[in-house]
């Protein structure tokens, strides 16, 4: 009985220290497992912070170091992040400072142009109103005066004809449609005086019911009669007599 007894006990401290063993295997190998992960993370978190810190070189913009200032608040302290994500948030803020300072420059250059447009617009409305009323004056009053006075120019030399033509050319113009009758009338009256007896029968026609032209239309034919008659045309008097 001893005998088994004393075997069971060796058993029970061969499994006890084969128990002790394979848990001190387990627990070193637990400590190797988490000292490699520990290393790793730690690599993995250097690496980012590596990273952010070239970004951080690189930047240009507030939203850039907005964003870098987040992530390197969330490396917990790591090495100097704490001082990174810092320097960061002072350099966003400083060029959101400077952005806003350049849209207010550039607003108030856009104002300017604006106003610099505006006058320049009423400016080229100003001169092309003052150019329209130039051009209407010149167009309504300079020109038609000039005309007629070149029209009675031509009526106080004797150019009836030209005369007429020039006064009527300018339609309603002052009493342009009243000379040019008269330029009318003052032509026929020089042809019948000239001897041309058939123009100045012609104009007088076509002075229709104006002044005394109906009336001067049979001394006309008179004239006429007695010129072919004293050129020895007395039928072509007889005719007109008639």
């Amino acid at each position: 009985w001893d005998e088994c007894v004393q075997q069971a006990e060796r058993r029970d401290a061969q499994a006890k220290e084969a128990a002790r063993k394979a848990y001190a295997q387990a627990l070193g190998e637990a400590d190797r497992k988490a000292e490699a992960l520990c290393k790793e993370a730690e690599a993995k978190r250097d690496g980012v912070y590596r990273e952010l810190c070239q970004k951080q070189a690189e930047a240009e913009t507030a939203s850039a170091f907005g964003n870098l200032a987040s992530a390197f608040q969330r490396l917990n302290g790591y090495k100097d992040s704490a001082a990174r994500a810092k320097q960061c948030r002072e350099q966003a803020d400083a060029l959101q400072a400077q952005k806003e300072v350049e849209q207010q420059r550039m607003a108030r250059e856009q104002a300017k142009k604006r106003k610099r447009n505006a006058i320049i617009a009423a400016v080229i409305v100003a001169i092309i109103a003052i150019a329209a009323a130039a051009a209407l004056y010149i167009t309504q009053v300079l020109i038609p005066a000039r005309d007629y006075q070149a029209a009675e120019a031509l009526y106080e030399s004797g150019q009836y004809q030209e005369a007429a033509q020039a006064f009527e050319a300018m339609g309603e113009y002052e009493d342009a449609p009243e000379r040019a009758l008269q330029a009318r009338y003052a032509h026929a009256d020089a042809l019948q005086t000239a001897g041309d007896y058939d123009g100045a029968l012609a104009e007088f026609e076509a002075l229709g019911d104006y002044n005394d032209a109906p009336q001067r239309i049979p001394g006309v034919h008179y004239a006429k009669a007695e010129a072919l008659l004293a050129a020895g045309d007395y039928d072509g008097a007889l005719a007109e007599f008639e």
